[in-house]
Order: structure tokens, then sequence, then C-alpha cells
């Protein structure tokens, strides 16, 4: 089957199931699979090939904000520990001293931190103890007691949300692969 004319002044071609792409200004010949399976293939690939740019050219500045995300998020006591290595990360994003840090600080930090709110959020007072499970709230009614149940959430060991969950796990996603 003869060339047809593209819009681009380049020419397509069929040639044996394949679909030929000619680029005249840059002389390059781009061979296009012509079967459905293969265009799917083709667009991840050209999708993925976007994502990794746009993940090595702000990928820094995304991990930074989910950061703060997290923090603000959980709005808990230990999240706001997250606030100085965002500031650390905004003053000295290319510098050693700050991949150091955060491999040895906060990779930790936001490990723990994700397991304290997830524990939390899944209930670990009845997993540790079962008994005030079935109990009938006697002794329970002196540890519900209004200032304890705040302390507790500004601690972050209960009242956690799913909210806060996600975004401490993306921020902890991002900051290893920054990392990495």
């Amino acid at each position: 089957m003869g060339p047809i004319a593209g819009a681009a002044g380049g020419a397509l071609s069929h040639r044996s199931g394949v679909v030929v792409l000619s680029i005249p200004q840059r002389g390059a010949k781009i061979e296009l699979p012509s079967s459905s399976r293969h265009w799917w293939r083709l667009a991840l690939d050209l999708s993925l090939g976007v994502v990794e740019r746009a993940w090595a050219e702000f990928g820094f500045d995304a991990s930074l904000l989910l950061m703060l995300l997290a923090a603000c998020l959980a709005c808990t006591a230990p999240t706001l520990l997250l606030l100085p290595f965002v500031s650390l990360g905004m003053t000295n994003p290319k510098s050693t001293r700050r991949v150091r840090v955060w491999r040895s600080i906060l990779l930790p930090l936001l490990c723990l931190l994700f397991a304290l709110h997830y524990a939390s959020f899944a209930g670990w007072d009845a997993l540790l103890h079962p008994e005030r499970a079935c109990d009938d709230g006697g002794a329970a009614a002196a540890d519900n007691a209004p200032s304890h149940r705040l302390l507790r959430a500004w601690l972050g060991l209960e009242g956690i949300h799913l909210s806060s969950l996600v975004a401490l796990f993306l921020a902890m996603g991002a900051c290893v692969m920054q990392v990495s």
C-alpha cells in the first residue's frame, strides 16, 4: 500500500502489519505496531516515560509537599516532627547532608509514625487489652475522661482518620523514592 501523507509533512505506510512513521525533519523512522494490544503497550510506555521525567523534575518538591500534607492532615504531636525536615529540604535541596539525614532519621521516623497511626486506626487498645472490650466500663470510665481523650488524640493514640494514614503512606513512599 502506498504512503499516506501525514499532517506534519511525514509519511505513514503499512507494511506487513506494522505502521512506519517517517519524519523527514529529523530523519528518524519509528515503527509502530498495528494491533491494538501493541498500541496500548506503546501508550503505556509513553505515559511511563512522561511520569519518570516528571518525577525526576518535580519529585523532590512532591515529597516535601506530601510530608507537609501528612503533618497537617494527621495534626498530632509526633507528625509535627516532619516539619523540620520540610524546612531542611527547602533550604538544602541538593546537599548530601540532607540525603544522609533523610536516610538515617526521616525514613525511620516516617515508618514509625505510619506504624503508630495504623495501630491506632486499627484499634490497638482492643488488641492490647481485650478484657476491656468485655468489661462493663466501670474501669474504663476514668480512662475516658475528656482530658485523657484529648491527650491521647494529640499524641496520635486515638482518633486517627484514614486520610492521615494515606497521606503518611504517600509521604513515606515519596521519600523512599527520593532517597534511593
